[in-house]
């Protein structure tokens, strides 16, 4: 008998392997194998099985069945994500799959060190000897949790071999990390009031079935979702279930997951790309122990292979950030995570304040259950909102700031309280620009303007080069550069000349280098160490601060004029979603938009907080532009160094697959909205698919264009395929 196996590679392709009698038994679809593969040794995944081959080459013997194993409900998925997105296998296996613990990885264990009895006895009668020995306890003896060796040696020189000499006295002792956790008491109580009694109950009855169930949970900012999430996953710990809740940034997960640790200690795993390898390592390990019921992550952690799936949560659902766009592997976590579902008789919880259009079509169509909770938890109020029109100039205080903003930040200072403040752009100023010919600096790699930084640099948010000390224009040579247009930093740097005793944190690209970075920050604001939190749109979903009383927007247009169908759309999230980090307690509070359009329609019901006439505008538009939930879309983006090749290649793909296509319109070929990134010329064709005629446009793709095109490592041009683009930029 003989195997295909996919090996993680970016291609096609499938390699025929012998199956040893002993190991035949084991062997079938979706098993990871060891076998040599160039010269190597390497996992693969059995794709199909053979029992005869007209192969005529010297076929290899597969090695081993592997200790790593796909849930068979994960494997399926995995099969369906090849399909559905025209995305190899071994490409899939690449990316969702962390096969760099396969060389018998071996995680550093850390070090947690507490006090003895007989150290606490040493410290009252400790001489003038060893003055360093003595500091090491007296900082232990004032700390009431164990200590963190790697902390220690930052306050304390050579605590690497101090603390072996108070280990070998006795006088402190080590304890293990999974003995921290144990230490804890867990104890949190979840009361539901009413509401979401009532949406608790409904979900809990298709658990107790065992069977899929797809539900849309709009609950207001505020109304107590995650409080729902955490008593719907003791339901499904107590039935011997394992739960998967994914969030959409990193910034999201330490508060989120602080709250399921408090509740169910060691059994919650977190899974994202911030994890040190070792945090990486700990977590996959504890997977195959079967340690964790619950594991929280990003995107990437829907293919965490946990056993006896019971329950999906995909928090603020309709997020862009749940889309891997970066790599060839174009996927939404949400989506996946519907099929994952399904495969594994499995109930599915999306929710969201502001449902993305297409959930909530699907929702209103019954393709899922809509479930509502229209009113805040412990009856906290909602902020007021207003909106400031910033084009009057008599509302300015300055170009960034409207007096009403100002006022009310005085105000919360005043009494104590803290802030948010969201502007959706970092760097310093947005623009540079010559004032004597006009010309905007552009990246020399990119067709986008440069943005300046405090530290001096002008920066590309594309392919993040940098440029430091332009003191002149490229085209007229002119020294009067003039930076214009505003980032996080200008904010942050206006705020505290505004108000010089008050402490910012900033949440942006530049500041959140590491996952500790989110943590610690959202922790010391917690804390009442900062006063304000200034953010891009990080700061605007997900986080809940009782004492925040006020939000202000510096400027509420900036999603606006993106040359995407979904503007609008982003938009009206963006907005509701920051006003809604108000009103977390008693207290009053207040949201204040600044808009240089206040008129605008999705600025307007953002702020009425008009959700109902915010979906049947958008929903109506879409109709009348045959634009996605009304059909599919597909993306074809050319790119390559010699721009008039591309545009060849783009008409030359027009025109192969307009051969007697009825299931489609083509729009396009086009230069591309940001037309060159890294040295690379842009186009693109966007694919309108009529309702139910996806399979049929993928046959009539691959006779007429072949998908092996799509992964094709040329020097020259480069051609990719995307399957529902959330952005057609």
């Amino acid at each position: 008998m003989y195997a295909y196996i996919a090996f993680p590679i970016a291609n096609y392709q499938q390699f025929i392997y012998s199956i040893p009698l002993p190991l035949s038994p084991n062997i079938k679809e979706g098993v990871c194998i060891y076998a040599s593969f160039r010269n190597k040794m390497e996992y693969g995944f059995v794709i199909s099985l053979v029992d005869n081959t007209s192969f005529k080459n010297k076929i290899k013997v597969i090695d081993s069945i592997a200790k790593l194993q796909l849930p068979n409900e994960l494997w399926k998925t995995i099969i369906w994500i090849s399909t559905y997105y025209i995305c190899p296998i071994g490409i899939i296996l690449k990316s969702a799959i962390p096969l760099l613990f396969k060389n018998n990885y071996k995680a550093k264990e850390k070090i947690y060190l507490k006090i003895t009895s007989e150290g606490k006895d040493a410290i009252n009668c400790w001489g003038t000897k060893a003055p360093k020995q003595l500091e090491f306890l007296n900082l232990l003896n004032n700390e009431v949790q164990p200590k963190l060796l790697s902390e220690l040696s930052h306050t304390i020189q050579s605590a690497g071999q101090i603390y072996k000499k108070l280990y070998d006295k006795k006088l402190i002792s080590i304890i293990s990390e999974d003995d921290i956790i144990h230490l804890t008491k867990y104890n949190r109580k979840i009361n539901l009031n009413e509401k979401q009694s009532l949406v608790f109950n409904q979900i809990k009855s298709s658990i107790d079935k065992l069977e899929y169930k797809a539900y849309l949970l709009h609950g207001i900012t505020g109304s107590g979702k995650t409080e729902v999430y955490i008593k719907l996953a003791a339901e499904v710990i107590q039935q011997n279930k394992a739960v998967i809740i994914l969030v959409p940034e990193i910034s999201l997960t330490p508060q989120l997951s602080q709250k399921f640790i408090d509740t169910f200690g060691s059994k919650v795993g977190l899974w994202h790309s911030k994890l040190t390898q070792r945090e990486k390592y700990k977590t996959w390990q504890g997977l195959h122990d079967n340690k964790y019921s619950i594991i929280i992550g990003a995107r990437s952690a829907i293919f965490t292979p946990i056993s006896n799936l019971g329950l999906i949560i995909v928090d603020e659902e309709h997020d862009p950030s749940y889309k891997q766009e970066s790599s060839s592997f174009k996927y939404h976590a949400r989506d996946v995570g519907m099929i994952r579902a399904k495969y594994s008789n499995s109930t599915i919880l999306l929710g969201s304040a502001t449902p993305s259009v297409e959930s909530y079509y699907h929702a209103s169509n019954k393709n899922m259950t809509l479930l509502k909770i229209d009113s805040r938890y412990q009856n906290a109020s909602y902020p007021s909102i207003n909106i400031i029109d910033m084009k009057k100039g008599r509302n300015r205080f300055s170009y960034d700031f409207s007096y009403e903003l100002v006022e009310n930040m005085k105000r919360c200072f005043k009494n104590s309280e803290q802030i948010i403040i969201l502007h959706n752009r970092r760097g310093f100023s947005t623009i540079c620009r010559c004032e004597d010919c006009g010309e905007v600096l552009l990246c020399s790699n990119c067709s986008i303007s440069l943005t300046y930084h405090a530290n001096g640099d002008l920066v590309c948010h594309y392919c993040s080069s940098t440029y430091s000390n332009i003191s002149e224009c490229n085209i007229c040579h002119s020294q009067h550069i003039n930076f214009i247009g505003t980032g996080t930093q200008k904010i942050e740097f206006e705020i505290q000349k505004l108000f010089p005793e008050i402490r910012i944190a900033r949440m942006d690209f530049d500041t959140m280098k590491n996952y500790k970075n989110y943590k610690k920050i959202l922790q010391d604001f917690s804390n009442h160490k900062y006063d304000v939190l200034l953010g891009t749109q990080m700061v605007s979903k997900g986080l809940d601060f009782k004492d925040v009383t006020l939000v202000g927007v510096i400027n509420g247009d900036t999603s606006l004029y993106i040359p995407d169908f979904r503007s609008g759309e982003r938009t009206f999230q963006l907005l509701y979603q920051v006003c809604g980090r108000a009103g977390r307690s008693d207290k009053e509070s207040n949201a204040i938009i600044q808009s240089w359009n206040p008129d605008n329609i999705f600025i307007q019901m953002a702020s009425q907080l008009n959700i109902d006439h915010y979906y049947n505008t958008s929903l109506a538009d879409r109709e009348t532009l045959n634009y996605p939930p009304f059909c599919k879309l597909i993306r074809i983006v050319i790119t390559g160094r010699d721009k008039n090749s591309i545009k060849l290649k783009a008409h030359s793909i027009k025109k192969k697959l307009n051969n007697n296509s009825k299931q489609f319109i083509i729009l396009g070929p086009s230069i591309a909205p940001i037309e060159k990134i890294n040295n690379n010329w842009r186009y693109h064709l966007l694919m309108k698919v009529k309702k139910h005629h996806l399979a049929a446009t993928y046959k009539h793709i691959e006779k007429h264009l072949g998908f092996k095109m799509f992964y094709n490592k040329t020097k020259s041009n480069k051609v990719e395929i995307e399957v529902d683009p959330i952005s057609i930029l």
